[in-house]
């Protein structure tokens, strides 16, 4: 995993090219280093920028920001770098339990709820099926 590969083919840029790839070195630096477990060899089927927020609904749930995300085969990798310091996140795509996909007139919502906890993702309505569809392909294959 390249950062800007990981940049160049994402369905979501975000609104900072900068901040984006920082957001993306933060999943291949962890990802290298072994800070997670994760195959550095693994194939990457997505990634993209988007809005990640909590387990509540509503327009404040943006509150964590933008953060890159990448979907391997059996993995959701995301990453988000701060001012001071960064923040990584790996989920088993085979711990994921639902699905739900929101379509706004410009935004969608989708919440992932998995084993050990729900994340919530907006983006733009249309990339937002995308990712959903992807990620119904890989769960509990």
């Amino acid at each position: 995993m390249r950062v800007n590969d990981l940049y160049e083919e994402s369905i979501g840029k975000g609104w900072f090219e900068n901040w984006s790839r920082e957001h993306f070195r933060v999943i291949e630096r962890s990802c290298l280093t072994d800070k997670i477990e994760a195959d550095v060899d693994e194939e990457v089927e997505m990634s993209f920028i988007a809005l990640k927020g909590k387990g509540e609904t509503g327009l404040p749930f943006y509150n964590l920001g933008n953060w890159a995300f990448v979907v391997t085969g059996n993995k959701l990798l995301f990453g988000q770098k701060h001012l001071i310091g960064e923040s990584i996140k790996v989920l088993k795509l085979d711990s994921i339990r639902d699905i739900e996909y929101r379509g706004g007139i410009y935004f969608s919502i989708i919440t992932i709820d998995s084993v050990t906890e729900t994340v919530r993702i907006a983006i733009e309505k249309e990339k937002g099926r995308i990712i959903v569809k992807t990620l119904m392909k890989f769960m509990k294959r």
